[in-house]
């Protein structure tokens, strides 16, 4: 099936230098790449201090604080974190 589309009608589109534009994350608050053969404290380390990365590390920092005070940490999680293999990397 061959259809034919009309180009799109970009004449009510505005643009404006990236510097004017408000962003959620700024540069200093990104995370770095993991380097092989680093620790899971410097995986942790590089990760940003945003949004879902930060939400694991605070959980990190419970689940230590919560082991080092001799207190058990239950885990939840759904399903998909089995059936796509990571269960071996919970159970670790």
């Amino acid at each position: 099936m061959n259809k034919r589309y009309e180009p799109a009608d970009l004449s009510r589109v505005r643009t404006y230098s990236l510097s004017e534009r408000e962003n959620k994350v700024t540069v200093d608050q990104c995370g770095a790449p993991h380097e092989s053969g680093g620790s899971v404290r410097d995986l942790l380390s590089r990760l940003p201090r945003v949004l879902g990365a930060d939400a694991l590390l605070k959980v990190a920092d419970h689940v230590v604080a919560s082991r080092r005070d001799g207190r058990p940490v239950l885990v939840m999680m759904g399903g998909h974190v089995v059936k796509c293999g990571l269960g071996p990397v919970v159970v670790d």
